[in-house]
């Protein structure tokens, strides 16, 4: 339809309120009564149409009730999902996400959806190098740094060869911000561990807060080289609890960040336990540390341990503790390659390290100064023997066995997997238990008459030396029947 202009005769459509020609204003008043009964005409139409729909609805089985039901329900879903999913990625403003942005060409935020596919498909494999390219730049800058140490910012502020994130940290839950205060950006930890520089990663800790400390219970992370915080939310690390590390196979040297407020530090025994890969411990220069024996215990590829410390001394794979009046040996790196240690004459005692020794497998033989007290028993000492001054008050060895003198007599204590002697003679006046022992290679075991074995270690000897064949016993001996009520048919005994 259309109409004219009644003053210029131009012809315009039907709906038009002006002549687009001379601009006179058309005269379109709506019939409100048509109008009205045209409304109630759709709603009648609308109403007949919904009770149609509910008519056929009511008229399902329960099995297409149910179907029809699922259908609007994964519909109802399918909405926000696709909103979600074809929404912008948030932009970080970080020089990788930008590098990863530009690599699209416009800097236009990708979809979830194309980071979903990205991820999996590996499409956006060329914007991961783009991206470690950009964090390379930003871990180059700090490239005359020590890499076994925690970079520096201007400011003196500690952070790591590469950012970390800032989400607040809670009881149990992982940190959220460095010592000085100041926001990390998170890193990417597939490529930091590849570095040579450290690492530091507030969200790779759990943790507990006691007293206003923070006491580090578990490392979640997996970077190769790593560093221990000093502090998380402007709270002291004070602790660092037994198996923090236990099981880790990633880690290979770990440095603690040098403090800027001066505190104390505990480090408990077995704080890394059986960390396969742990080579280097660096620990930290302005921290009163309080350093447990065996703290690194079954780690067989540690060989170096760094320290600055009045209390503490590393020398020839040997950690030493000074307790204000004398020198003991602490722990003993169990991937030192050294075939022989020799107790330097300063040093008390070395029992502490008797767990690192049994780890050892380079270690042949050791060799105790003129008051170093020995080893504790231990299981399958791969080393060929320890050996003590004749002058040791302490002390004695026995080719290579290790006893403990008495004022009349000398208590066994070490008898190391690794001697490969067949027959051995047990001292004169000696007391036997052979607790401890795993000998393969002893097939010959000579009793004087002096030498008593204890009968729980008479009831085990055949487990402590397995291959043992034959047993010597002096006659005279005060327990022959009680030796060969417990060995007879398990080994041949001969009176001598």
């Amino acid at each position: 339809m259309s109409k004219k202009c009644k003053n210029c005769g131009a012809v315009m459509p039907d709906e038009a309120n002006f002549c687009l020609d001379c601009m006179t204003a058309f005269d379109n008043t709506i019939d409100k009564n048509a109008l009205a009964v045209k409304k109630d005409s759709v709603i009648t139409n609308a109403l007949k149409r919904i009770e149609n729909i509910k008519g056929k609805i009511l008229s399902l089985s329960k099995k297409q009730k149910a179907a029809l039901i699922s259908a609007l329900a994964l519909f109802l879903l399918l909405i926000p999902l696709s909103v979600y999913m074809f929404s912008p990625v948030e932009q970080v403003g970080n020089i990788a996400a930008d590098a990863a942005d530009n690599s699209r060409g416009s800097g236009k935020p990708i979809t979830r959806a194309e980071a979903f596919f990205d991820e999996v498909f590996g499409i956006g494999s060329k914007n991961d190098e783009n991206k470690d390219s950009a964090a390379g730049s930003v871990s180059g800058n700090a490239g005359n740094n020590n890499s076994n140490s925690p970079i520096k910012n201007a400011d003196n502020t500690s952070v790591s060869g590469s950012s970390t994130s800032t989400t607040a940290g809670t009881n149990n839950t992982s940190a959220g911000s460095n010592s000085s205060g100041q926001t990390n950006t998170e890193s990417d930890n597939s490529d930091s561990s590849d570095s040579s520089a450290p690492v530091l990663n507030y969200d790779d800790w759990e943790y507990e807060i006691d007293d206003g400390d923070i006491i580090l219970t578990k490392y979640t992370g997996s970077d190769s080289n790593i560093i221990i915080p000093d502090q998380i939310d402007g709270k002291n690390v004070s602790e660092i609890e037994k198996y923090t590390f236990k099981d880790n196979s990633t880690v290979k040297t770990v440095t603690f960040n040098d403090s800027e407020n001066y505190h104390t530090l505990w480090i408990n025994s077995s704080m890394f336990y059986n960390c396969s890969s742990l080579q280097e411990v660096i620990f930290p220069e302005n921290t009163d540390l309080g350093i447990f024996p065996t703290f690194a215990l079954n780690c067989l590829s540690l060989k170096n341990i760094e320290i600055n410390h009045w209390q503490y001394k590393f020398e020839n794979g040997a950690l030493y503790y000074y307790d204000t009046k004398r020198w003991s040996l602490y722990e003993y790196c169990e991937g030192y390659t050294a075939e022989t240690y020799t107790v330097p004459d300063w040093v008390y005692t070395i029992s502490n390290a008797s767990d690192n020794f049994e780890y050892n497998k380079y270690l042949k033989r050791i060799y105790l100064n003129d008051t170093c007290w020995g080893l504790l028993a231990r299981e399958n000492y791969g080393m060929e023997g320890i050996y003590a001054s004749d002058s040791n008050p302490n002390v004695a060895d026995y080719d290579g066995v290790l006893y403990t003198k008495f004022d009349d007599f000398v208590q066994f204590s070490v008898y190391t997997a690794g001697k490969k002697d067949k027959s051995y003679t047990l001292p004169q006046n000696s007391h036997n238990s052979f607790s401890s022992v795993k000998n393969t290679y002893l097939e010959t075991l000579i009793v004087p008459k002096t030498a008593t074995i204890t009968e729980s270690a008479l009831r085990r000897l055949t487990n402590y030396f397995p291959n043992l064949k034959t047993v010597k016993v002096e006659k005279g001996h005060p327990d022959i029947s009680m030796i060969q009520s417990y060995l007879n048919g398990k080994v041949s005994i001969v009176q001598y």
